[in-house]
């Protein structure tokens, strides 16, 4: 589709342009490059978040497109300062004042690590699949992906079921990296993973007096002690849990149903949210408005990341179910 290919490369081109020379955090004589996405008082900070999810928008578009040049130069130098931030222990720094390599050590958002790992492993693997590993540095973004997950793992092995954190991010890094490394402690891990989103999503009472409101929420997951609505809560369940299925089913197999089945439970309230033309009709342009994910069902407020985890999350089960 060339209109989607060309809205896609003006979004790069656009946050290409907010793109500079960096620090490394641990390096600073040494350079990559980094998405400013603040400036207050001419000081310039980056995060860990942004350069990784841009990162892997570029390593998805040249999966998609076999377009290893135009943004190539980008895409290495960003790996280098998401590089350049990790620590010894496999964590990384989260936040950096660009100018002066003030690196905030209180900053910790807990999507990041799975953005970076995942957006390098998947560069890692385009890379090898379209042949331009030999001109790049791929060692190190599997070293890199690799100490990130196994430093999320150990850290979540002592943490009481309650406080642990269901991390799609970290899912989908777990799932493009399965092929290359994995461990029994890893694969615990994504059977925990599942396990907890379970035991905290609504299902169906079983009883013939159900509400139709009970019937209208489930699928939704305890956050983390009531039930939330947003649709995009339920729609990152959704995609980590799909993106692990495949690993699950090869390795604890007996499991996998279980989690195929909190997927599709997952969409069905999903589908809910979505604006259809009877709903759309009521805003204030209907045809953009067609399509899009609500924040809920008792909520129509509207945002591009709703749609997109939606959107992600059924396109991972459609691929699944196609391959059954």
């Amino acid at each position: 589709d060339l209109a989607l290919l060309e809205a896609t490369k003006s979004a790069l081109n656009y946050i290409q342009s907010k793109t500079r020379q960096c620090p490394l955090a641990f390096q600073p004589g040494d350079m990559g490059k980094c998405v400013i996405t603040d400036i207050s008082e001419n000081n310039k900070w980056t995060n860990l978040g942004v350069n990784s999810l841009t990162l892997l928008a570029i390593a998805q578009y040249m999966e998609a497109t076999h377009d290893t040049i135009t943004y190539m130069d980008l895409a290495l130098s960003l790996s280098i300062w998401i590089a350049g931030s990790q620590r010894d222990d496999g964590s990384f720094v989260h936040d950096q004042l660009v100018d002066t390599n003030q690196i905030d050590e209180t900053s910790y958002v807990r999507n990041y690590p799975g953005e970076a790992a995942f957006a390098l492993a998947k560069l890692y693997n385009v890379a090898h699949r379209l042949g331009f590993a030999q001109t790049s540095n791929p060692d190190v973004w599997q070293k890199v992906a690799s100490s990130a997950l196994d430093h999320v793992v150990q850290k979540e092995a002592g943490t009481e079921d309650k406080k642990f954190v269901n991390d799609h991010w970290m899912m989908y890094a777990l799932a493009e990296m399965h092929e290359w490394h994995s461990s029994d402690e890893i694969i615990d891990f994504a059977v925990r993973t599942a396990r907890i989103a379970a035991e905290r999503q609504l299902h169906s009472s079983g009883t013939s007096d159900e509400r139709a409101s009970e019937q209208d929420r489930k699928g939704i997951y305890k956050n983390p002690t009531s039930y939330d609505l947003s649709s995009s809560t339920t729609a990152t369940k959704s995609e980590g849990l799909c993106a692990i299925y495949p690993v699950l089913l090869k390795s604890r197999p007996e499991i996998a149903p279980s989690v195929l089945e909190s997927v599709k439970l997952g969409i069905r309230y999903q589908l809910q949210t979505q604006m259809r033309s009877e709903q759309a009709m009521y805003v204030k342009n209907p045809r953009k408005a067609s399509g899009a994910f609500a924040k809920s069902i008792a909520d129509k407020q509207m945002r591009n990341d709703y749609t997109q985890h939606n959107l992600a999350s059924i396109l991972c089960l459609a691929k699944l179910m196609d391959n059954k």
